[in-house]
């Protein structure tokens, strides 16, 4: 067919127009059902020949009060199946993979350096004087969740193009405070524990990654984000393991560095036949202690320097996991 021509609601004739601009005129309102239609092929036809546009298969999905009608009122079984769709984890349907998630944090980084900079150096010095506090650890500790939560919140909004201020991470965090307690201490205790088995704690460590901004964003409970944040991951784990790996590659190689140097110094000791503990403490602890307290310092400047990328790499991990722009 060459085109269509209509009845205007002034009465009058227009057309000829192609199948696309007859489906705009439908989405701007300037057609409905009822509008008459026939084809150009059809102009020498009788008047009898026009048809109500409602009717034309062609056209019938066309109507947006109709499908939004069709949306609004189920009935039966469908009325199910959508409110148990509307209140599902949206589901993954693209795996994702580390380039990707390395980009996005990176373009997240770049283009907001300044507040992704300040924002974490805030976190950090605020967890630097927690744990400098006699018995602050306590405090650390309780606080991880709601701290870290409020950091990924405010990159999150960053990430979206939102109005991003502390006052609105703020309020967010007080609003899921207790829930991003209860997770940060549940995950620092699971996977402190299960650190001993090596393997289950890598794991967890990386699967429980985007737990504190699953509850600022979407309200979780405690233990909820964790499992969300668990099933989330895991299809895709090696992926986000790759990408933190690379965040954090200075800080981890520096403390690959360090137990080098450690077990260097004991490896002599252990070597020996007779294993003297007092000569163990008089030659190799001070030397352990040596070096343990230089490496705090530059361990803490690196912790802030790692800190930046690998919070935009949560951030961006969960935002192409199930936040609102996942393929963005």
């Amino acid at each position: 067919m060459s085109g269509y021509k209509i009845i205007g609601g002034d009465g009058k004739e227009y057309g000829p127009v192609s199948d696309l601009q007859l489906r705009r005129w439908i989405g701007d309102g300037r057609a409905d059902r009822a509008t008459m239609i026939r084809t150009e092929a059809e102009g020498d036809a009788p008047q009898g020949s026009w048809t109500a546009l409602g009717q034309i298969p062609a056209f019938i999905n066309c109507f947006p009060d109709e499908n939004q009608s069709a949306a609004s009122e189920p009935s039966g079984n469908d009325d199910v199946e959508i409110i148990a769709e509307t209140q599902d984890e949206p589901v993954v349907t693209t795996p994702i993979n580390t380039g990707e998630i390395l980009v996005g944090a990176r373009s997240l980084l770049n283009k907001n350096f300044m507040q992704v900079a300040a924002a974490c150096f805030l976190v950090w010095g605020l967890m630097m004087i927690l744990n400098r506090v006699p018995g602050g650890w306590i405090a650390a500790v309780c606080l991880d969740g709601p701290v870290y939560g409020g950091l990924y919140f405010y990159l999150l909004q960053l990430r979206r193009g939102e109005a991003a201020t502390i006052n609105t991470a703020w309020e967010r965090v007080c609003e899921n405070f207790w829930p991003l307690v209860i997770a940060g201490i549940v995950g620092t205790i699971a996977v402190r524990a299960m650190s001993f088995l090596i393997v289950p704690g890598i794991y967890f460590m990386v699967a429980w990654a985007v737990a504190f901004v699953h509850i600022a964003d979407q309200r979780s409970n405690g233990l909820a984000g964790l499992e969300q944040s668990r099933s989330l991951v895991s299809p895709n784990w090696f992926a986000v393991a790759g990408a933190l790996i690379v965040a954090l590659l200075p800080l981890l190689a520096y403390h690959f560095y360090v137990n080098i140097k450690l077990a260097i110094a004991v490896y002599p000791m252990l070597q020996g036949q007779e294993f003297n503990l007092d000569k163990f403490y008089t030659l190799v602890m001070p030397t352990i202690e040596t070096e343990v307290s230089k490496s705090l310092f530059i361990t803490h400047l690196l912790q802030l320097a790692t800190l930046p990328l690998a919070a935009c790499v949560v951030v961006e991990t969960y935002e192409r996991l199930c936040g609102r722009n996942r393929s963005a």
